[in-house]
């Protein structure tokens, strides 16, 4: 049987505050966007950065940390999954989105780079080894984002097809 492996790994800085909702089945959602850039040499020989803007969303204990310690312009490590999701608009066109599902999440800046807000030490081994309090599947279903009672970003209506 063939084997494959869906894994990100970013670090970069975030690009503004994180988005935080609360779904209609009580589970929590904190979505940030990551910023990373990437040294392309141009043809005139000189190099420079091209920006990837990633959108991360995290549920559960990692939402209530992101609400909490997370702020525009940290330098953060990030682990988790690709996931794609389509909805429909409002126009009635169908949207894709592309997203990374965290899972693991560190916060790289110091106390005085942070302005004094870093997060007090924590395990997050032991944190992702616990079960979740509620169901993470039901939390990402598309129909409970598009029925919560939060707005979607207006960056959604830019996304493109991932293909």
């Amino acid at each position: 049987m063939a084997r494959s492996l869906n894994k990100v790994m970013l670090i970069g800085y975030t690009a503004d505050e994180p988005a935080i909702r609360v779904l209609d089945n009580g589970a929590k959602l904190a979505q940030v966007t990551v910023v990373t850039n990437e040294g392309v040499k141009r043809p005139d020989g000189k190099l420079e950065e091209e920006p990837e803007w990633n959108r991360v969303v995290f549920f559960g204990q990692m939402a209530d940390i992101v609400d909490k310690y997370v702020h525009k312009g940290m330098r953060l490590y990030v682990e988790g999954k690709l996931r794609t999701r389509s909805y429909t608009d409002q126009a009635g066109g169908k949207r894709y989105i592309t997203e990374i599902i965290g899972s693991n999440l560190i916060m790289l800046d110091s106390k005085s780079d942070a302005g004094g807000r870093a997060a007090p030490p924590f395990n997050q081994t032991n944190a992702f080894n616990q079960k979740p309090s509620f169901d993470q599947k039901a939390a990402f279903n598309p129909a409970n984002l598009l029925n919560s009672t939060a707005t979607a970003p207006a960056s959604d209506a830019d996304d493109e097809p991932p293909f």
